[in-house]
C-alpha cells in the first residue's frame, strides 16, 4: 500500500500512550499513518499531496492479479529447493470459490506453497487508511441461491420478508404485501430459494411448494427501492449490524416499512455484537445485540425495534 496505519500496543497509563483503538479483547492501540519513503520524495518533488497522482497508485498488492503472481511464483519456484514466502492480498468480499481456485492454480501450477491475506480478516498491527471510501465490486449471483423468510407487520398489514442468502450471509432482500387478507406466503414457510430469470426478475418457490413470479409484484415502488437499497448495500459488503441500526433510526412508528425490514434482518445478527454510536441511555455503557434487540451489558437495559 502506498500508506498505511500501524499500531502499537500499550497500556491507556503508560506516559506518552494515546489509546486510539480498542480491538475485540480490549486492547488498546496506539495508531500511527505512514507513507513509504519514495511516496514521500515524489510528493515534495512534485508538490502535490494528492495520493492518487503519484506513479504508484493502482500498482500496488491489492490491484496485483493474482493469477500473475502465481504464474510468477510458479516460475521462480523451480529454481528454490524448499519455498518462497509470498501473499496474495485479497479484498474483504472475495468469496470462498475464488480463494480455492487460488490454491488449486497455484498446486497445479507447481508452487510449493502459497499464501492469500483478505482484508480485515483480523485485527492486525497494518490496516488500511480508513479515511477515504473503498470501493467494492459485489460478488456475481449464483441464478438460484437459498433464502430464509420472516412474516412481519407493516401498518397493520401483514408482510413476508425473504432473505437471499450466500454462503451463508445475507446478500439480498425482497418484501412484498400479503393483500386483501391472504398470505401470499403462508406463515408456516420458513426457507425457499430464489431463482433470477431475467434482469429484474426473480422467482421464488418456498418449502411448501408455494411460488411467486414475479416478488417484486406484491410491492409498491417505494418499497421495492427500499429493498433494492439494502440489498445493494449487503452485496457490496456493509456490515450488517450498522446497516440494521441506520434502518431504526428511520423515521416512522414501529410499523413502518423500513423499520420492518430492520426486524428481519436483525436476526442475522450474532450475539454480542457491539453496537456503533449509541451508548445506553441509563448508565452511558457500551450497548450490544443480543437476540436481536440492542442490550446494555453494564445496567441490563434493553429495547427492542
Amino acid at each position: 500500500m502506498t500508506n498505511f496505519i500501524r499500531r502499537k500496543k500499550g497500556n491507556p497509563g503508560d506516559e506518552n500512550f494515546r489509546s486510539d483503538f480498542i480491538d475485540q479483547n480490549g486492547d488498546h492501540w496506539m495508531e500511527f499513518k505512514v507513507y513509504h519513503a519514495p511516496i514521500l520524495g515524489w510528493h515534495e518533488l512534485n508538490s502535490t499531496k494528492n495520493l492518487e497522482e503519484n506513479p504508484y497508485n493502482n500498482c500496488c498488492a491489492p490491484q496485483i492479479d493474482w493469477t500473475n503472481r502465481v504464474q510468477l511464483q510458479a516460475a521462480a519456484t523451480r529454481h528454490i529447493d524448499h519455498s518462497i514466502s509470498s501473499t496474495i492480498n485479497l479484498p474483504e468480499n472475495v468469496s470462498q470459490e475464488e480463494v480455492a481456485n487460488i490454491y488449486l492454480t497455484a498446486w497445479k501450477s507447481g508452487c510449493k506453497g502459497i499464501t492469500v491475506y483478505r482484508d480485515n480478516c483480523r485485527t492486525g498491527v497494518l490496516i488500511q487508511d480508513k479515511t477515504k471510501i473503498v470501493k467494492t465490486n459485489a460478488p456475481k449471483r449464483p441464478k438460484t441461491i437459498p433464502c430464509d423468510v420472516y412474516h412481519v407487520t407493516s401498518q397493520s398489514i401483514p408482510h413476508f420478508v425473504l432473505i437471499g442468502l450466500l454462503e451463508g450471509e445475507p446478500y439480498e432482500v425482497f418484501a412484498g404485501e400479503n393483500k386483501n387478507g391472504k398470505w401470499i406466503v403462508p406463515q408456516s414457510v420458513r426457507t425457499g430459494a430464489i431463482t433470477k430469470k431475467a434482469r429484474g426478475k426473480y422467482h421464488a418457490v418456498f418449502d411448501d411448494g408455494t411460488e411467486l413470479l414475479p416478488i417484486t409484484a406484491f410491492c409498491d415502488d417505494e418499497q421495492e427501492t427500499i429493498t433494492r437499497l439494502v440489498s445493494t448495500a449487503l452485496r457490496h459488503g456493509t456490515d450488517l449490524a450498522f446497516l440494521v441500526h441506520q434502518l431504526e433510526k428511520s423515521g416512522g412508528d414501529m410499523q413502518s416499512f423500513s423499520k420492518s425490514i430492520a426486524r428481519a434482518l436483525k436476526k442475522k445478527i450474532k450475539d454480542g455484537t457491539k453496537v456503533h454510536g449509541e451508548d445506553c441511555p441509563e448508565c452511558k455503557s457500551e450497548m450490544i445485540r443480543q437476540e436481536g434487540c440492542i442490550s446494555c451489558k453494564t445496567c441490563g437495559y434493553t429495547k427492542c425495534g
